[in-house]
């Protein structure tokens, strides 16, 4: 089996080195990809670093093809907006399956006293819970709104 042939190797300064990959604070770019071996070196250098960090894994814990090497603040940044906008789609996912529920317990209920089909019933159901009229919704025998993800 042929070997490796062994590269000759050179000594910088960490901040030089990562200086060349991403470039300065203001015309730089946030992240790079870099090669393996490159990527466990600098993790072991950069393992405190609030200026630049390593990544192995994307956002949801997937092994990447190659390492990234980013500055500190944007891997942050990037990592803050993405989990912003995961819970904010978790949450938009659950008020829908609350309405949804709900639209469907009311439409049920509206079927089971005027024997209208789902299909003519849900939409009258769903204008009864977006005017909020618990009143007539308690009349058709909805005895309460699910509120709450647990309620599911």
């Amino acid at each position: 089996m042929p070997t490796k042939k062994e590269q000759p190797t050179i000594t910088l300064p960490l901040s030089d080195f990562v200086w060349d990959l991403l470039g300065d604070e203001v015309n730089g770019i946030a992240c790079t990809s870099i090669t393996e071996q490159t990527a466990i070196i600098l993790q072991h250098l950069l393992k405190d670093s609030l200026l630049w960090k390593v990544e192995f894994n994307d956002k949801e814990g997937n092994p990447l093809k190659s390492p990234l090497l980013w500055r500190y603040k944007e891997w942050r940044t990037s990592s803050d907006t993405y989990h912003r906008q995961k819970k904010y789609d978790y949450d938009r996912r659950i008020k829908l399956f609350i309405k949804e529920k709900n639209v469907d317990n009311i439409a049920r209920s509206i079927m089971k006293d005027t024997k209208m089909s789902i299909e003519q019933a849900r939409p009258i159901a769903a204008k009864l819970l977006e005017k909020g009229n618990l009143e007539v919704i308690q009349y058709m025998g909805v005895s309460r709104i699910i509120t709450k993800e647990e309620e599911l």
